[in-house]
């Protein structure tokens, strides 16, 4: 999967978040695309997982002409439609390591703009418990997610940057309306997102919950391994850093609990060797 993706020093320069676009699929709900393949998931979108099908819902629902222009698309396209069956069964349903994402190239040479962008930390975000249980008799989340006016710069800069690069070098042109960036970021809510922060590591207690080794501070023994350490979202999936913490606090708490072990042992002989010190002079004045 290529990215295009701001330079540290780009960041600096406009002062924005981190970024990172990748060109994408067209506008499902829309049948002018003429794919085969994207009509289908359009047509049966009540049978994909929530987190995507809010992609496919559009901003209204399907007139009686585009599900004909859908179900045309579909008749019209039945060998690159057996091509991505046949590699969603081996790739996806039978497969051990199952392909991520559904990536369908469009026959013209339009795509449409796919990005990942940093949040800035925000104290009106909040995860609260709620009255409502679970089934093991937990209180549920309730996640009050919410964004701020430099989430909204971080695209706007990074977009305009894109159109500029983009048109600059003659490898493309990027079509936007700038005045409705943020509609577009926020039309879904946070579907499918991941809430991090909440215990964010730091040097500082005053603005941080953990040290750099996942400790409360103040504490000896609580630790945390979770995204809720980070100190921002950055731009990518947390998956594989949520991993690499919690391997990196096991190799420490697997050290920390050796040197225990060894204190303890230590603190045991001298008790046994003062013990018997004892024994032995009480026995050598009997």
């Amino acid at each position: 999967m290529r990215r295009l993706a701001l330079t540290a020093e780009a960041q600096r320069r406009l002062q924005i978040g981190n970024f990172v676009a990748r060109l994408h699929h067209p506008h499902i709900p829309d049948p002018s695309h003429c794919n085969g393949v994207l009509s289908l998931l359009q047509l049966s979108r009540m049978f994909i997982p929530y987190e995507y099908r809010m992609r496919l819902q559009g901003d209204q629902p399907l007139t009686p002409g585009q599900w004909l222009r859908h179900l045309h698309n579909v008749v019209r396209d039945p060998l690159t439609i057996s091509r991505f069956l046949w590699h969603w069964l081996r790739h996806r349903t039978l497969a051990q390591r199952k392909y991520p994402s559904i990536i369908v190239a469009p026959k013209s040479e339009r795509y449409s703009l796919d990005f990942h962008c940093e949040q800035q930390p925000n104290r009106d975000s909040r995860v609260t418990l709620g009255a409502d249980r679970d089934a093991f008799g937990m209180p549920r989340l309730r996640v009050d997610w919410r964004y701020a006016d430099g989430d909204v710069n971080t695209v706007r800069r990074a977009i305009a940057l894109l159109a500029h690069e983009l048109r600059r070098s003659g490898a493309g042109e990027f079509e936007y309306d700038p005045e409705a960036v943020e509609a577009e970021m926020t039309r879904y809510g946070a579907y499918g997102g991941h809430h991090i922060g909440t215990a964010r590591m730091g040097n500082d207690p005053r603005s941080s919950v953990v040290d750099a080794n996942a400790c409360v501070h103040g504490m000896d023994n609580l630790f945390i391994a979770s995204a809720a350490v980070f100190p921002t979202s950055s731009q990518a999936n947390p998956t594989l850093t949520v991993v690499a913490l919690a391997l990196r606090l096991a190799e420490r708490l697997k050290v920390l609990h050796a040197r225990q072990r060894t204190t303890e042992f230590r603190a045991s002989a001298l008790q046994v060797s003062n013990d018997t010190a004892r024994d032995s002079h009480g026995a050598s004045v009997a």
